[in-house]
């Protein structure tokens, strides 16, 4: 049979059946995994919130809530449906990936001069870092942030191409973007790259007020206005705490901080080096992508915490920024370039590889000990207290087996502020202090937990004298003591002494 007596071309078809075995793949993994530990608290919250209960009463948590309203519908999606919020989450985030996917691709073909080949290439390339480059981290803000956003990147290099979407569309876009930065607004650098690079290279100064900047000030603006009014805790109380007892206690070193962007740095110097090398479309958004992950790189820096999730919104857009810059020096290449060509597409290969065999992409928690630990001593417990900085096996295992978490914190973050000031003796008067141990006793009185886990290790995480007695600082209430009276020590699991009613 000739090639042209088969129905389909299978040249042209081929980057079409790579994106939907890239999302069978992504779904295979996720399902068979774990969700990491900071989305998981996100939908008990949310959860949590559509049954009634208040931010910044019910919850204390240092982040403010817009993370937690997003994951409103996923909370309820999971509810009113067999899939249990985990699974509904995950499914949430394959439909959003496809669907800024379809605006990317939209917006691409509004591109003046990209080819169809090109385009479909670049969509392959984008599908592989949204979905596989968040890795253990899928689901986590900078996750959403990454999807939320890309649209209205490539949406703003179109305008200057001349197309003209409907206002309704980019008002859309502009909302995605909106909520995005307001996750981190410290990212609001991004946008602000990717203006500054349009700017200079178009000199078309209107494109600043096109309806999805608009649109996206406006929301900035309303959220704002929102946190004032409606959320009056975490504005006269979260901020400062988080301000004191957070902000200077949580972080890696320096040098893994550093270490952590130099990644995002390599490929955007590399992505800047194709962009001088080449020229046209493909260029334009090597340039774009490399300027945006530029703004994201400064705010990983300005966070200055060093955490894996915080750096992918920068690595994410810089390997965008690679590709497109890739395609378009080998688009433009000479036919005596066909080795290199091949040896760049082996290499790019081998990356890939490497990155896959190296990264944890389906997250599983170490939670063999805590739920083996539950069942052994308490198989009934329906709540469960854990006093410890180190709870990433509690999440997901609480929103998996539908226990209660018996406390408002979803960690004891005030922890590592508490031991500079206090290890013995009276408390010290100050304000965060006495809020760390009346909430914890309060919760341990509201909730009566059938089970609660005590961090006794001599290198407690965050802890700079490495050792933090909780329970002879809870024993400077007076609450504590008839309170605590009602359990009784069981055993001790991996550092944690385990309590529970007797």
């Amino acid at each position: 049979m000739t090639a042209g007596a088969y129905p389909i071309d299978v040249r042209r078809a081929l980057p079409g059946g790579i994106i939907v075995c890239l999302f069978v793949v992504q779904a295979a993994l996720r399902f068979q995994s774990d969700l990491v530990s900071d989305a998981s608290w996100y939908l008990y919250v949310a959860d949590g919130l559509l049954h009634g209960k208040q931010m910044y009463v019910d919850y204390l948590e240092v982040n403010p809530p817009l993370a937690f309203w997003i994951m409103l519908p996923v909370a309820w999606l999971g509810s009113a449906t067999p899939m249990g919020l985990i699974n509904a989450l995950y499914v949430s985030l394959l439909v959003l990936t496809a669907a800024s996917l379809a605006l990317v691709n939209r917006y691409l073909k509004l591109l003046n001069s990209l080819s169809r080949d090109a385009r479909l290439w670049l969509c392959v390339a984008i599908v592989a870092v949204t979905l596989f480059l968040p890795a253990g981290d899928f689901g986590e803000r900078e996750h959403f942030m990454v999807l939320l956003f890309m649209p209205w990147v490539f949406l703003q290099l179109s305008r200057h191409s001349g197309a003209r979407p409907s206002s309704a569309e980019t008002v859309a876009v502009g909302v995605m973007a909106a909520v995005a930065i307001c996750f981190k607004p410290q990212s609001v650098l991004a946008p602000v790259s990717v203006e500054l690079f349009l700017l200079w290279k178009f000199r078309d100064w209107r494109a600043l007020f096109a309806p999805e900047n608009l649109a996206a000030g406006a929301f900035a603006m309303a959220y704002g206005t929102v946190l004032f009014v409606a959320e009056p805790d975490f504005m006269n109380l979260i901020i400062n705490l988080g301000i004191k007892a957070y902000m200077p206690f949580y972080g890696l070193p320096a040098e893994l901080i550093w270490f952590g962007g130099l990644l995002s740095a390599i490929l955007i110097a590399v992505a800047l080096a194709l962009w001088r090398q080449s020229k046209g479309t493909l260029s334009d958004i090597a340039a774009v992508c490399a300027f945006c992950a530029a703004g994201f790189l400064a705010s990983y820096f300005i966070q200055y915490k060093g955490f894996s999730y915080q750096v992918l919104t920068a690595l994410s857009f810089a390997s965008v920024a690679c590709a497109a810059g890739s395609l378009a020096v080998i688009s433009q290449a000479p036919a005596v370039w066909i080795l290199p060509k091949k040896f760049l597409i082996g290499a790019a290969a081998a990356l890939a590889i490497l990155h896959l065999g190296t990264t944890r992409q389906a997250c599983v928690c170490d939670e063999r000990i805590t739920a083996t630990t539950i069942a052994t001593y308490a198989p009934a417990a329906k709540s469960v207290f854990i006093a410890s900085i180190r709870v990433g096996s509690a999440f997901p295992l609480v929103v998996k087996q539908n226990l209660i978490w018996a406390s408002r914190l979803p960690t004891s973050w005030l922890t590592p502020y508490v031991a500079t000031k206090w290890q013995d003796g009276p408390l010290p008067q100050d304000d965060i202090i006495a809020h760390a141990l009346d909430w914890a006793v309060t919760d341990l009185a509201t909730f009566r937990p059938e089970i609660v886990f005590i961090d006794e290790s001599t290198e407690q995480l965050q802890v700079k004298t490495g050792y933090f007695d909780y329970v002879k600082f809870w024993m400077n209430d007076p609450r504590f003591k008839p309170l605590w009276e009602k359990y009784e020590r069981r055993a001790t699991v991996n550092d944690f002494a385990i309590y529970t009613l007797k």
